[in-house]
């Protein structure tokens, strides 16, 4: 492995760097003090998680008591959301989608299908018994000022009254075979 010697001569002891500056070679044989690249930068990190079992037989969106808040540091910000569930569908179809609310103006549809006849508009979508673990990842560019909360809250619903089931299987038969799982909500502040 080669060493690299940084070349230094350039500088001089009365060179100081401001806040958010760092010494960078600006040639083969000259350094300075630069400002450091901008963007991307993981800001905060807010997580939820959810461990306790539930069922909903609603035909129509209802919540699932479960939610994850978070104030941006920066105006600007993106925020990640990354979001997996474990879920059972007893018969029919079943619908999982997340929604969003700014300083409490209201809660929008993110990270769903377009409109298409009759479908409906969801995150994930199943149409059979069986035991799902979905997971999403959604870069969201909310609208938002200096201080605003912007809470994310997951709601589901059953096609036509079948029972859906959260952390457990469509059978909930309470045996070594069958677990209770999981499902978590996480939010990452990505500065622009």
């Amino acid at each position: 492995m080669a060493i690299t010697t940084i070349n230094n001569r350039s500088v001089n002891r009365s060179d100081t760097a401001s806040s958010g500056q760092l010494w960078t070679a600006t040639s083969a044989v000259a350094s300075d003090f630069q400002a450091a690249a901008a963007g991307g930068k993981v800001l905060q990190v807010v997580a939820n998680t959810k461990t306790d079992t539930a069922t909903t037989t609603s035909t129509t969106w209802a919540d699932l008591s479960f939610s994850q808040a978070i104030t941006p540091t920066t105006t600007g910000s993106k925020i990640l959301v990354l979001f997996n569930i474990s879920w059972g569908n007893s018969a029919g179809a079943g619908f999982i989608k997340i929604q969003r609310d700014i300083a409490s103006g209201g809660y929008a549809d993110i990270a769903v299908g377009d409109a298409h006849g009759d479908r409906n508009r969801a995150a994930f979508g199943v149409n059979r018994n069986d035991w799902f673990e979905s997971s999403l990842s959604n870069l969201d560019s909310p609208s938002y000022s200096s201080g605003n909360a912007i809470t994310y809250k997951i709601q589901w619903r059953s096609e036509s009254g079948n029972t859906i089931h959260l952390n457990q299987r469509w059978t909930a038969t309470d045996n070594a075979s069958h677990s209770t799982n999981y499902t978590g909500l996480t939010l990452i502040e990505i500065g622009s």
